[in-house]
């Protein structure tokens, strides 16, 4: 069963799609862009602003709360050991597919319920590769 951690970087359910065995060693940085790991350890410095990163998405849960929720990596890990990065989108990419994701980075975010994340991306635009 899934328990939420504040700030992680869980998505709200855990009913979704997930891939655990995806690689993401050979996933490079967009031009002009971030890595995973950039973003989660720099949420600080990024709140507010646009970013654009790379990654596959590991995870997909469809249609809460008004919109679509992602887990997205890259291969890098976050100063805390994180591994991935939600984003919400209206976008429906499947599981695997590699992205890149630009939308608003969002820090301290709480939905209640403890579904809490201390970085995330939101409103953003999927382009698949």
């Amino acid at each position: 069963m899934w328990s939420p951690k504040s700030g992680s970087s869980e998505s709200a359910a855990d009913d979704g799609d997930a891939a655990e065995d995806l690689s993401v060693s050979d996933i490079e940085r967009v031009e002009g862009g971030h890595t995973v790991a950039e973003i989660l350890a720099g949420k600080a410095s990024l709140a507010g602003s646009e970013v654009a990163v790379r990654g596959k998405v590991t995870k997909m849960n469809a249609g809460i709360m008004g919109r679509n929720w992602l887990h997205l990596s890259d291969g890098t890990v976050g100063p805390d050991g994180e591994k991935d990065l939600t984003v919400t989108t209206e976008e429906t990419p499947a599981v695997g597919s590699t992205v890149v994701v630009r939308g608003i980075v969002a820090t301290d975010q709480d939905f209640g319920g403890g579904y809490q994340y201390s970085v995330m991306i939101e409103n953003a635009k999927v382009t698949v590769e």
